[in-house]
């Protein structure tokens, strides 16, 4: 597998997958993955300039499990979650539990006009680039 997509939802896929081709292989991590540590300080190290603190949310270990397993044979990782705050945030974490090491070709990639069948793929640094 050259190419690995990580989506929101399961519902999307199959659609995905057929768009794309069998380059792709697309899997979801169905909604959020993690959660701020539950603590009399509510997730917060207050004495490290109040950063949060995350844990894998306990219904989601087998999911990041097996997004673990597929990003070991995959040259890109596109993360194509939704284009809102949530979906960036979803994003971010996955990119933060994964191992940072093998993820050099990582693309955030939002999806615009997608039955028109263009996809506009964003680098983790901003540039735009367009898929056909």
């Amino acid at each position: 597998m050259k190419n690995l997509m990580i989506v929101e939802s399961p519902t999307k896929v199959k659609s995905i997958e057929k768009f794309l081709g069998p380059d792709f292989k697309v899997i979801a991590s169905v909604g959020h993955v993690r959660d701020l540590v539950s603590s009399a300080r509510k997730g917060i190290d207050v004495d490290q300039g109040f950063k949060p603190i995350w844990k894998v949310s306990n219904n989601k270990k087998t999911v990041i499990d097996d997004i673990k397993k597929f990003t070991k044979d995959a040259d890109v990782i596109y993360f194509a979650t939704d284009p809102d705050r949530e979906g960036e945030a979803i994003s971010k974490h996955l990119y933060d539990i994964l191992d940072k090491a093998r993820l050099t070709i990582s693309w955030v990639m939002t999806f615009q006009n997608f039955y028109g069948k263009r996809l506009v793929e964003t680098h983790v640094l901003g540039e735009s680039r367009v898929l056909h």
